[in-house]
């Protein structure tokens, strides 16, 4: 939690951002608001992306 990482999903496609929240089913990533990402919740202040944790490969931990 609150750690910059970069998802990879199976389909290959890539997000980076910090993990804000995890449930059971769900990642929720707060991401760049320049990254051309479709699936998001506008908060008050923050872009977050929804990843299902069924389509992801890897997360890789960023050294910042």
């Amino acid at each position: 939690m609150n750690r910059t990482v970069r998802v990879q999903l199976l389909n290959g496609m890539s997000y980076e951002g910090v993990i804000v929240n995890v449930d059971p089913y769900n990642l929720y990533l707060r991401v760049n608001p320049y990254t051309p990402n479709a699936r998001f919740f506008y908060g008050p202040n923050d872009l977050i992306l929804t990843l299902s944790l069924y389509v992801l490969l890897v997360i890789t931990l960023m050294v910042v």
